[in-house]
């Protein structure tokens, strides 16, 4: 049809509708595209590449008729824009298939560059209708279009070390060194197709993942006696600074452990109201710096920003909403205000010679909110962008911060844990006053990947399973006892009847998961994410659950027998006929939580938050209520509760009332 249309048109030029020329030329753009992406997943890299110089260099003189003919239509279209969207569209099926390919994507750069010299493309003006093609292409070679297109397909990122070699004029541009932030830039751009979208986001974390591997490898290599350290290829720009500075960074800002204590910080808020978190908030970030004056004049000027930050949201409850919008917006405080300018903060520490607070006071706001992360690599990449244009010696002070916010962002971000061991002493904790060169920096490689596995009765017991990705796995009545799951992703998983007895899960995500019958009995439990999930009929006798979040989880005829719940949060679950004879709840948050005929002989509830929470047919025979908060909460029947403190109950706000008779419950 491209080709019968093409012929009329060569006679008659004038007579053929404008309509049929536009329709023809997308007909045309989409039949190059396809054939591209057949023949790319069919032929070598070097074969494709010659069909794309044929087609968009030479003006598919020598093609096949039906692609001769569609780049034919595009031309008569007269529209440049189609055309560059055609050629924009190719390159980008090459790279996204080619994105692992460096040689393959460097060829495609070197065919495109070579357009310029291509004594074909040159005498394409004197080929009736293909006049404009040549023009097109060398337009497009300078376009902004191209350049990013270079971008994507250069090859990764030399190390500073391995460029100090190359002459000044060989060096590339510093902002390339940063090329994962920009492209997360690109990633998020609405503007952009979704195969350049897509392409983005696969070499962002190609990069990334780079990095991480060069980071670490430069690590395990500086203390070996096999490698000099001067010969050795370092990541970054810092030099001999980087070893110190990892050290520094996880002796003195162990966000390690900060990351457990950021949840349990933001777990207690949620009672607030918006106003009271956004005052802990600032103390929360500002905690641990040193008193400088340019850390005072910091905390001036954040208390101003977050005191009219959403304003008028003041006095609402305070939600992951809310926590998640006042964490991007303070990221955009530290580094770019209105996605163009360096914002105030930023040039405060990041030019004053505080790249390291700084860079720690944005992953803290990270540990609040995982969610921003994009938000923050895409502020760090406006940050580079208002710079790209400078010569590299009049931002050494950025490009300080970069490396090492890249150093910090990546320590903490990656599943690659960096600890410090002390040589030749048997004392290996880290004294706060120690010389940091007694210590050696190891680091390991954590986290299997298991998610969505099917591992159903599986035999999983005794293994090292820190930072595993089992979510939406599936467990039922696999083996897991005394296995290390420390800070495991296990959200969604499905571990029905599984035997967990003295298995380790700190810090380990639970959320969602069914857990329904599992043994649970002696697990280590602390600061664990178990929010939503379904824990009916479980064992978790003698666990322990401090600190634990346990919200809106199905906890129905659980065995909590001595289970240690301190400064737990159980707000909203369902504990009805819950044995916790003997449970240590000190402190712990039962805030509209169902206890109706729950087991809470000798339990310690003092201080407990009760408010609006059901204990009616409660068994509290020698309970500890002392400080418990009890406004609104519903009593009535209650085995074991004195007449005196039935009147303590209620002047403090406790309802009495006739409780229900308890349904039987049925654990599948």
């Amino acid at each position: 049809m491209t080709r019968d249309f093409f012929q009329s048109d060569r006679t008659q030029p004038n007579s053929v509708d404008r309509a049929q020329i536009q329709m023809a030329s997308k007909i045309a753009q989409e039949a190059i595209s396809d054939w591209l992406l057949k023949i790319v997943k069919l032929e070598s890299p070097s074969r494709v590449i010659t069909e794309f110089n044929r087609i968009f260099i030479e003006g598919a003189l020598e093609c096949t008729p039906t692609i001769a003919d569609s780049l034919r239509a595009i031309v008569i279209n007269d529209c440049e824009e189609d055309f560059v969207n055609t050629i924009k569209r190719c390159c980008y099926i090459l790279l996204n298939n080619w994105h692992r390919d460096e040689r393959a994507t460097t060829d495609l750069i070197q065919c495109l560059k070579s357009a310029k010299t291509n004594e074909k493309l040159l005498s394409l003006d004197k080929i009736e209708s293909l006049e404009s093609l040549k023009c097109w292409i060398l337009n497009f070679l300078e376009s902004p279009a191209y350049r990013e297109i270079e971008v994507f397909a250069s090859p990764k990122i030399q190390s500073p070390a391995s460029q100090g070699i190359k002459s000044k004029e060989q060096k590339e541009p510093w902002v390339n060194r940063y090329r994962s932030y920009l492209l997360v830039s690109q990633s998020l751009d609405t503007n952009k197709s979704h195969a350049e979208r897509d392409l983005a986001n696969k070499l962002s974390k190609q990069l990334r993942n780079q990095f991480k591997f060069d980071l670490a490898m430069y690590t395990a290599r500086y203390d070996s006696s096999t490698y000099h350290s001067k010969t050795l290829s370092n990541p970054t720009q810092l030099g001999e600074k980087t070893i110190s500075l990892i050290k520094q960074v996880v002796s003195q800002h162990n966000l390690f452990q900060s990351s457990d204590r950021a949840r349990i910080w933001l777990d207690r808020m949620m009672s607030l109201s918006y106003e009271e978190f956004k005052q802990s908030f600032q103390d929360y970030l500002i905690i641990s710096l040193s008193a400088e004056p340019s850390i005072s004049i910091l905390q001036d000027k954040l208390s101003q920003q977050l005191e009219v930050l959403y304003e008028n949201h003041d006095r609402d409850d305070l939600s992951q909403e809310l926590v998640s919008i006042t964490c991007k917006r303070t990221i955009e405080y530290f580094t770019t205000e209105d996605a163009r300018n360096p914002s105030f903060l930023f040039l405060l520490l990041a030019s004053a010679g505080h790249p390291l607070t700084l860079s720690v006071l944005l992953i803290k706001i990270l540990m609040l909110c995982r969610s921003a992360r994009k938000h923050l690599e895409l502020c760090i990449a406006k940050l580079i962008q208002h710079y790209e244009s400078a010569e590299e010696e009049e931002c050494r002070w950025l490009i300080n911060f970069l490396d090492v916010f890249d150093l910090v962002f990546t320590i903490y971000t990656e599943n690659v844990r960096y600890d410090l061991v002390k040589i030749n002493d048997g004392n290996h904790k880290l004294q706060s006053d120690e010389n940091l060169e007694n210590y050696r920096l190891f680091c390991r490689s954590q986290g299997a990947k298991l998610a969505n596995r099917n591992l159903s009765g599986a035999n999983l017991s005794s293994l090292d399973l820190r930072h595993a990705e089992l979510q939406r796995g599936n467990l039922p009545k696999a083996n897991l006892t005394k296995s290390n799951l420390h800070a495991a992703n296990l959200h969604g998983a499905n571990l029905q009847k599984a035997n967990l007895q003295n298995a380790h899960l700190s810090s380990a995500d639970l959320s969602g998961a069914n857990l329904s019958g599992a043994n649970l009995s002696h697990t280590d439990l602390r600061g664990a994410n178990l929010s939503g999930a379904n824990l009916m009929g479980a064992d978790l006798s003698h666990a322990d659950l401090d600190r634990a979040l346990l919200r809106d989880a199905q906890l129905d005829r659980a065995l909590l027998r001595h289970v240690s719940l301190c400064y737990a949060n159980l707000s909203r679950a369902n504990l009805t006929q819950v044995d916790l004879t003997h449970a240590q709840l000190d402190r712990v948050n039962l805030s509209y939580t169902n206890l109706s005929h729950a087991f809470l002989r000798h339990t310690n509830l003092s201080n407990a938050y009760l408010r609006g929470a059901k204990l009616t047919g409660a068994n509290l025979y020698q309970t500890n209520l002392s400080g418990a908060k009890v406004q609104g909460a519903q009593f009535g029947g209650n085995s074991g509760l004195s007449v005196e403190n039935k009147q303590v109950m209620v002047s403090r706000g406790a309802i009495f009332g006739t409780p229900p008779i308890p349904k039987k419950t049925v654990v599948s």
